[in-house]
């Protein structure tokens, strides 16, 4: 077997590395000249015309739909946007019930609160 040494085997040819810049530059293609092309003013105008569009679209979406919600063309009355009050006797049964409801949560909060003292006084024999 032979021994290696710390000499290496390849060597470079002498001005290889002078010329390599040049050589490399001279094999790649020509690059065409790239011509400015002018801005347009409809190529400036172009997406707010979308835009508009999109935005009548959707106008006009909407009002179709809200045309297909009713089966007249008569406009819809705006007594049907306003809240109705409660009238006197839902108000009452509505107070009665949630005062039984508070009386409940009170009774459930003091048994409970009783069985945890409770337990916790309790001490292991």
């Amino acid at each position: 077997m032979e021994k290696s040494t710390d000499k290496l085997p390849f060597t470079v040819p002498e001005g290889y590395m002078e010329s390599l810049t040049s050589r490399i530059m001279d094999s790649l293609p020509e690059k065409p000249r790239q011509t400015e092309t002018p801005v347009r003013p409809i190529d400036r105008i172009r997406p707010w015309l979308y835009l508009a569009a999109v935005f009548t679209g959707l106008l006009l979406f909407f009002r179709v739909i809200a045309d297909m919600t009713g089966t007249d063309n008569a406009p819809s009355p705006t007594d049907s946007l306003l809240v109705s009050l409660p009238e006197a006797q839902d108000i009452a049964l509505y107070e009665d019930a949630y005062s039984e409801e508070e009386e409940y949560l009170d009774y459930l909060e003091t048994e409970y609160a009783t069985y945890i003292l409770t337990e916790e006084w309790q001490f292991p024999e």
